[in-house]
């Protein structure tokens, strides 16, 4: 048999490969051939390849303008530029040289002497100028925050500045009596009492204080020589002291007639001084090992001081829902009744009773009147117990009623604080009422037994100013209410603002000062650092009716009394209700809530958020 034409048994056969059909090599082969021949003629006729027709492009149109050129001769100037040497007179020339341009550019030009001559008429000048009213670009009144902070920086002195060495006392330094002066008389200064023509006689020979410059005949003094030559064992520094002396008295005709005047004087003066009518006490407290120490600080009004009692604006709400059993609330009832008896002719009060809705006693506050308080107590009389509770709806009016301008109000709720109807969330209630309060009028909350929403009294008496109270049985609601109300009853200032100086408010507690009433004092809690500031500079401002009361203190509190641990746990009392409270503002976050535990662990108080 023949081989020729048969395929090697060792070389398989492509599949589908037969007689005369090329391969695929082949195939690849002459498609890159082609494919580099094609390219290659395009490269070379590239640059003859047109992409747009320029035919089609608009034939610009070009506008034709016809232009004469004519001398400008420009006008003859008033004030003739120097001329160069041998130019023609009037006609400018070029600077010779750098220095003759600079000396051209710095001469000044003289104004005619007919423009300085020549005088402008404005027609009825005078009668414009005094009718025409001026506007005044600034409001020149003053602003009492700024001169509070201006007095705040007089009284702050700084440590290194204020000489230690010496006391200021306030009383040197009193306003002097109001009197309107004869149309023949001179003002004075000093003594107006004892020496002629109402002058203060000053010796005429002797050092002058705290001046090196001798006197004519003596040799120099220094201050100290100064001091010592004029108090003297035998004449102490305090003889010098002027003695506090009247003026001397006017004809009666004369008096009479600017009564009105001086009557009118003595109400602009509407800021007065209180530094004498309390009693103040300062404890300090430094535990071992550590740096910072605690203070407390409390304000009381002087037993016998003649303390002005201001009248108030009372309104008492009352919790008569069926979450109230019948026995409690006759206990309310009691309570309220004896309250109305301690209040005076001058205060005004109103009551409201509610449960799903308030019923009010009168439409707006009324005197505390006898005929007044006999229709409160018919009104109170036979009062039951049913319905839902709606405690926010009931207190929202009332911390929205307006009190007298510079009359502090009361507002004193008995409830058990368990809502069951309207807004519930006591959270929401306290957030709510706190900002409805735009008046700030403080709230203050009483219950008794054991049924009680103490988280709703404590932070909604505590976030608007005022106190809670529970009594621990509900017989004993009765005498406990008016026993809690007579701190109330004798207002004394309001709206209180303080500054303490150098020591750091973030530590100080509470950040809102209660009202000031004589039944119960004022007490601050702080912390202090005994090298850093120890010296305590508080200033305390509040108001009484129209007048503007202030108060300013000074103690070192390295040297006050000594106190206890008990006093770091009050103000670590103090801090955990102002977190709290920041809680229920805010909401909670990881750094109170630390703060809360901490507080917890070392001083020994429990809270809700303890671990």
């Amino acid at each position: 048999m023949s081989a020729v034409g048969k395929t090697p048994a060792s070389v398989p056969a492509e599949p589908g490969r037969g007689r005369g059909v090329p391969s695929r090599r082949a195939i690849l082969g002459f498609s890159i051939a082609l494919s580099i021949v094609l390219h290659g003629a395009l490269v070379l006729i590239s640059d003859r390849i047109t992409m747009f027709n320029i035919a089609s492009v608009r034939a610009r149109s070009w506008d034709t303008f016809r232009v004469d050129l004519k001398q400008d001769i420009p006008p003859a100037p008033d004030v003739a530029e120097p001329s160069a040497p041998g130019a023609p007179p009037g006609e400018a020339s070029r600077p010779a040289s750098i220095e003759e341009l600079l000396q051209r550019e710095t001469e000044l030009l003289k104004p005619a002497e007919d423009a300085l001559k020549a005088t402008v008429e404005v027609p009825q000048l005078a009668e414009r100028i005094s009718t025409e009213p001026i506007e005044r670009e600034h409001n020149l009144a003053p602003d009492a925050q700024t001169l509070d902070r201006i007095d705040s920086k007089v009284i702050e002195i700084a440590q290194n500045i204020a000489r230690q060495d010496i006391e200021v006392t306030r009383k040197l330094a009193r306003p002097s009596a109001p009197r309107v002066l004869a149309p023949d008389e001179l003002p004075t200064f000093g003594d107006t009492g004892g020496a002629p023509n109402d002058t203060l006689a000053l010796p005429a020979t002797g050092p002058s204080f705290f001046s090196s410059e001798p006197v004519e005949g003596q040799a120099p003094v220094s201050e100290a020589d100064a001091m010592q030559a004029v108090a003297t064992p035998d004449k102490p520094l305090e003889s010098l002291i002027l003695p506090e002396q009247d003026l001397p008295e006017l004809p009666a005709e004369i008096a009479v007639a600017r009564a009105p005047l001086n009557q009118e004087l003595r109400a602009e003066n509407t800021s007065e001084f209180f530094d004498d009518l309390v009693d103040i006490q300062v404890e300090s407290y430094l535990p071992p090992n550590e740096e910072e120490g605690f203070f407390r600080l409390r304000i009381s009004p002087k037993k016998n001081g003649d303390v002005q009692i201001l009248p108030k604006d009372v309104t008492f709400v009352i919790d008569a829902s069926n979450s109230i059993i019948q026995r409690k609330l006759d206990a309310s009832v009691q309570g309220i009744k004896k309250t109305l008896e301690l209040l005076r002719p001058d205060d005004l009060f109103n009551i409201v009773v509610f449960r799903d809705t308030p019923k009010y006693f009168q439409p707006d506050r009324v005197p505390a009147s006898k005929e007044n308080k006999a229709a409160a107590l018919t009104f109170l009389s036979g009062l039951k117990s049913f319905g839902e509770t709606d405690i926010f709806s009931a207190i929202r009016p009332v911390v929205n009623a307006p009190t007298r301008d510079g009359i502090p109000g009361v507002v004193l709720v008995v409830t058990d604080g368990r809502p069951t109807a309207g807004l519930r969330d006591g959270r929401m209630i306290i957030n709510s009422l706190t900002e409805e309060n735009a008046e700030r009028n403080p709230i203050y909350a009483f219950s008794g037994g054991n049924t009680v929403n103490r988280y709703l009294l404590d932070l909604l008496a505590y976030r608007n100013k005022g106190e809670s109270y529970v009594s621990g049985e509900v017989n004993a609601m009765g005498k406990d209410l008016p026993t809690f109300f007579r701190q109330l009853n004798d207002p004394l200032l309001m709206d209180l603002r303080a500054d303490y100086g150098n020591v750091d408010a973030a530590n100080l507690f509470p950040k809102e000062l209660p009202d000031f009433f004589r039944g119960r004092a004022v007490t601050i809690y702080g912390r202090f650092h005994p090298k850093k500031d120890g010296d305590l500079t508080m200033r305390l401002v509040g108001r009484a009716a129209t007048k503007r009361k202030e108060l300013v203190f000074k103690t070192d509190l390295t040297k006050a009394r000594g106190g206890d641990e008990e006093i770091a746990r009050g103000w670590a009392f103090r801090k955990v209700y102002y977190l709290i409270g920041e809680i229920v503002r805010v909401g909670e976050t990881p750094e109170r809530i630390a703060q809360l535990r901490e507080l917890s662990r070392r001083y020994n108080i429990k809270t809700v958020y303890d671990e």
